[in-house]
């Protein structure tokens, strides 16, 4: 037993690659005539660059990516946003998919997160008799590799062989395991009849038949299947891949959100001090409840307070230049 891909086994592991399976033909005859078919305990198809028997500890790969600078890439470089929030969830994401099981995740939950700069994700195979892939955002919601945030395929086909049964019996008998009964019989038989002993020996022969007869018996037993077959449609028209995808809305939908962004901004659902000048020209600000709190008691009447907190939540649009004031045509970019 050892410690294989970070896993105590109590099976060895041996891989063939899918071009030499001669080779591994040659190894479960040479398993069957030996006698210990049922020593296998399973045979599973998995891809070859992302799992090593031989290592103690698994086999981590990377794939680098680059955040979004636009939306709707189908047919060119896509629509760009005047306004940054296009690029995050739910109108722009990151899509994980293996074998037809997707998980979306958040681009500003990631590390580092700015249009243009690189994001990094993780994936690596853990070989056993049930062999699992494991794909793991490198850094996520300010943890690193978080493991409910990992994605596990462990839908590998498996396969079974067949043996030769009586090769097998006879293999089993050989080796001392089961002893040729025909043998000893026959031979007791012969030694009783020298001396006369003709009861026992006539006994002896019996015991004789039955052995050839069982042994006849096992010649005509059909060959045996050893292990589980389940199949993968995937797997076998070599299709199973991971899928990244940068999953975003149409250009269309894109440039009527952004055109409310530019006049009326976006909700933040934070408790804060209104906004009023984080945009070039003129911003939007609306609020929910919202209490108007004095410096000191007495110097705004609670009247104009009321009204004050009744235009905030209503919205009210604050501009930076006179000269500006409804010329809603002018570059707002935030």
């Amino acid at each position: 037993m050892a410690l294989v891909n970070g896993l105590y086994q109590g099976a060895r592991l041996s891989q063939w690659r899918y071009t030499m399976l001669n080779g591994l033909d040659d190894y479960l005859e040479s398993v069957v005539g030996a006698g210990r078919g049922n020593q296998v305990v399973g045979l599973t198809m998995v891809p070859s660059g992302l799992f090593d028997a031989d290592a103690e500890e698994p086999l981590w790969e990377t794939m680098n990516f680059t955040f979004p600078a636009s939306l709707d890439r189908r047919k060119d470089n896509g629509y760009v946003p005047r306004n940054k929030k296009l690029l995050t969830a739910p109108y722009t994401f990151f899509r994980v998919d293996i074998g037809g099981n997707s998980k979306d995740y958040d681009f500003e939950k990631m590390v580092n997160f700015n249009p243009g700069h690189t994001f990094t994700w993780n994936f690596c195979g853990v070989a056993s008799p049930n062999p699992e892939l494991l794909v793991v955002p490198e850094d996520y919601d300010n943890r690193h590799r978080p493991a409910e945030y990992a994605m596990v395929f462990n839908n590998f086909p498996q396969c079974a062989f067949t043996t030769d049964s009586y090769r097998a019996w006879l293999a089993y008998q050989t080796s001392g395991g089961g002893a040729l009964n025909y043998v000893t019989g026959a031979v007791g038989a012969a030694s009783q009849a020298l001396t006369g002993n003709y009861v026992g020996a006539a006994l002896g022969v019996v015991g004789a038949y039955a052995s050839l007869q069982q042994q006849a018996y096992k010649a005509q037993r059909e060959d045996r299947l050893i292990g589980n077959q389940s199949g993968s449609a995937l797997v076998g028209s070599r299709t199973l891949d991971i899928v990244f995808k940068i999953m975003s809305i149409t250009k269309e939908y894109a440039r009527s959100i952004d055109d409310y962004f530019d006049r009326y901004g976006y909700a933040t659902e934070r408790l804060k001090v209104p906004n009023r000048s984080v945009r070039p020209h003129w911003c939007y600000t609306q609020t929910r409840n919202c209490a108007v709190i004095p410096e000191s008691e007495g110097i705004l009447p609670g009247v104009f307070a009321r009204q004050i907190e009744s235009i905030y939540n209503k919205g009210i649009t604050f501009w930076k230049s006179i000269n500006e004031v409804g010329n809603y045509s002018l570059d707002n970019t935030v």
